[in-house]
């Protein structure tokens, strides 16, 4: 794959450019941070994520945790075992700059849980000129009896959510985590989502 920046030109016009053309801003990228002058990155000795917006000052941290605990459940709900067996988190390792801008920059980093039997690679993106952060994540999930899931802290503690729908956006209350087994199946407090999940309050989500 190939980036290149490309002039504006008007209808049936044309123009010569240069790899080295990037009349807008740049990506910088290091061993562990990405910054595109709207968003800085970086992966914390932790080995979490962790977000600072440049225009507004808003700070995210401990992003995208892989989270994996016990599940008794069927192929569609979940339901803690008996056992108690509690949450285990994944930290992202060997990270490496993949793309070292100055249109792209991209992190990618790796993490293993289950004694191994699930593996993930993280790719962190930034554009040059684009608020967003893209991250690509690949699973290789050979462990059976377990959910694995995604942890993205909001800062918003008991605000609504808004989650994509097969009929449309619906919103959504918060609910508390259940801590009561019951004897055939457990009332989950998540809810499936297509596409997309938004929770947000003031200026921050």
């Amino acid at each position: 794959r190939v980036a290149l920046a490309t002039p504006q030109l008007r209808g049936f016009g044309f123009a010569s450019t240069h790899p080295s053309d990037l009349p807008g801003p740049r990506v910088t990228a290091g061993s562990r941070r990405l910054d595109n002058g709207m968003l800085q990155v970086a992966v914390s000795p932790d080995g979490l994520v962790r977000m600072t917006d440049r225009r507004t000052g808003a700070h995210y941290e401990r992003l995208l945790s892989l989270e994996t605990e016990g599940d008794a459940g069927d192929t569609y709900s979940f339901s803690p075992p008996a056992g108690g067996e509690g949450p285990q988190a994944g930290r992202w390792a060997a990270i490496r700059t993949v793309v070292a801008g100055p249109l792209i920059g991209a992190l990618e980093a790796h993490a293993a849980l289950r004694s191994g039997q699930v593996r993930a690679r993280l790719i962190l993106a930034l554009y040059a000129g684009s608020p967003i952060l893209r991250c690509t994540i690949v699973l290789d999930n050979a462990a059976g009896d377990h959910r694995l899931r995604l942890r993205v802290p909001t800062g918003q503690a008991g605000s609504d959510a808004v989650a994509g729908g097969p009929f449309g956006p619906v919103r959504r209350a918060a609910r508390r985590k259940r801590t009561r087994l019951y004897p055939r199946e457990t009332p989950v407090a998540t809810a499936p989502a297509h596409r997309f999940v938004a929770s947000a309050g003031g200026r921050a989500g």
